[in-house]
């Protein structure tokens, strides 16, 4: 089961970001909801923000005749003897890019509070959780636009106009692409034999190579635009022996979408293992 909690609902100030990492797990009062070991629980906090930051782990559920005392967290205490259900929550998850209450109201939630919500009443909400969750380990979720613009901006027309920039051009990219395409003929990866589409891949980035290694055929690999893409921003690499790496922060969902499995290997020549050494340290998320 999956859950959403209020993570400050009696106490404004409650330092929950301190109490999730200082604290082995935060003892959180259930009342009499069902929560069971193993369930997710996303925190959501009402100050100084509406969203979620994180999502947890159910560790224990006991019954207590007290709370444990995190009032130096700014949260409860309770002073009368009395049983209480509560839950032992870890960490599980930080949003680089937290779920704001838009965001809850647009998948099926209050836009206004939040309640206590389960995974069985809402399954759309927790859907498109662990589908945000996918995007946001992979670095592909953008942050909202404020909502306070200025009206007077939303009324202007947008014209298709052209302007001249500077831009920085990349020397010999073209010749390098075609080293590329001379040598693979196809995708290295997936065989997408579509020349057209495909990008001459750097191994170890342009940015971080020299002059000579930035035109290096062994530097590179042919690929077609989501390999390269992939693999460009660190979610695959390859091992010593050429077999495929994948990122934990790409679910199985989206290895299967951008065709990734774990049994896909390239063929590597002396100069590209050289070079797979430094994306693998420096570029690949493992």
């Amino acid at each position: 089961m999956k859950w959403i909690f209020t993570a400050d609902k009696r106490a404004q100030k409650y330092d929950l970001d301190a109490a999730l990492r200082q604290l082995p797990g935060i003892n959180w009062g259930m009342n009499n909801y069902l929560v069971e070991p193993g369930d997710i629980v996303y925190l959501y906090e009402a100050h100084p923000e509406s969203y979620i930051r994180y999502k947890c782990i159910v560790e224990e559920t006991e019954i207590f005749d007290t709370r444990y005392d995190e009032t130096p967290y700014g949260g409860w205490h309770k002073g009368a003897r009395g049983h209480s259900r509560e839950m032992l929550i870890s960490l599980d998850y930080e949003f680089e890019e937290p779920v704001t209450l838009k965001m809850l109201a647009e998948h099926g939630l209050s836009a206004k509070r939040i309640s206590i919500t389960k995974s069985e009443n809402k399954p759309e909400v927790f859907d498109w959780l662990n589908e945000y969750e996918d995007l946001d380990r992979a670095g592909l979720t953008t942050p909202e636009e404020p909502d306070d613009l200025d009206p007077s901006t939303e009324e202007v027309p947008l014209l298709g106009k052209e302007h001249i920039v500077e831009i920085k051009q990349r020397e010999n990219q073209a010749k390098f692409r075609d080293l590329m395409i001379k040598r693979y003929g196809a995708c290295a990866l997936c065989g997408n034999d579509a020349v057209v589409v495909l990008n001459a891949s750097h191994i170890k980035p342009w940015k971080d190579s020299d002059e000579v290694e930035r035109l290096d055929p062994d530097n590179g690999f042919l690929l077609c635009p989501s390999h390269d893409k992939a693999f460009d921003l660190g979610l695959i690499s390859f091992d010593e022996n050429g077999k495929i790496m994948i990122s934990e922060k790409l679910s199985e969902k989206n290895q299967e979408l951008m065709n990734l499995s774990e049994d896909q290997e390239i063929e590597l020549t002396d100069g590209n293992k050289q070079y797979l050494v430094y994306h693998r340290t420096q570029v690949f998320k493992g």
